[in-house]
């Protein structure tokens, strides 16, 4: 049902309730489109918990996100920069939105590599790296304090 949903272009949360506790179901869950998985049983605090942090993460369709003075609007596909609007393609744009999205916390390159990529390179691959070279630069972070990059993990975006 969830593939289903995200073929039709539904971006809602969904967040999988089940009894299947092994790893490639949860892998499945979230490959078929899941935010979330939660294992039964569960206690209804924890559920709770997971909605709110769902709900969270949804983006109004005409909302933008804000960090360091980069703005990004996922309904016009557009970003700016202390007002100025910058040229991205659709990859740096998918990364930008992502990186500003998570402003505030670290990012696992795994976790990159699947939002944003859906997975489909290699984890020794270096295109996260010159992505995000090209990213620094389109936004005038020459001193790499706005997307920090923490050796063995990840990246860092900045609130600012």
């Amino acid at each position: 049902m969830a593939r289903r949903l995200r073929e039709q272009e539904h971006t809602f949360p969904i967040l999988m309730l089940t009894a299947r506790a092994e790893t490639q179901d949860v892998v499945s869950g979230f490959d078929a489109g899941a935010d979330d998985y939660l294992r039964k049983p569960f206690e209804i605090p924890e559920l709770l918990s997971r909605i709110r942090a769902l709900l969270k993460r949804v983006d109004r369709p005409d909302a933008g996100l804000k960090a360091s003075g980069v703005e990004v609007e996922p309904s016009s596909r557009r970003a700016t920069v202390k007002g100025e609007l910058i040229d991205l393609t659709a990859k740096e744009f998918d990364l930008l939105h992502y990186l500003v999205a998570n402003a505030g916390r670290v990012i696992s390159r795994d976790e990159i590599l699947e939002e944003v990529w859906g997975g489909q390179h290699a984890t020794d691959s270096n295109v996260i790296e010159v992505f995000v070279c090209h990213l620094r630069n389109k936004i005038g972070d020459r001193d790499n304090t706005i997307i920090q990059t923490i050796r063995g993990v990840g990246y860092f975006f900045a609130r600012g």
